[in-house]
């Protein structure tokens, strides 16, 4: 929100180009272009899901693994070399 503030004051006020406020802040020249362009006060991006494309399809047996973890002793717990060794196998072959 901040930034939003001075990135206007520095074009409108202190007549700054683009390219010195995004070299001045740090930020992209298209970024700039969209904050000067735009009503906004704030930025915001909430991703609704989170992909995982190579994780993906072992997601489930090592939840499985972890949550057989939580109730064991320190001792008979596995390491993560341990689960590694263990090869989750895919659901798929």
């Amino acid at each position: 929100m901040e930034t939003i503030a001075k990135v206007r004051r520095d074009h409108h006020v202190h007549k700054k180009s683009i390219k010195e406020i995004a070299r001045a802040r740090g930020l992209s020249r298209n970024t700039v272009r969209k904050i000067l362009r735009g009503g906004e006060t704030a930025f915001s991006y909430e991703r609704g899901r989170q992909p995982l494309p190579k994780l993906g399809e072992f997601v489930a047996p090592l939840e499985a693994m972890l949550a057989g973890n939580e109730s064991k002793s320190r001792r008979e717990k596995l390491t993560l070399m341990r689960m590694f060794g263990k090869r989750v196998s895919s659901p798929t072959c």
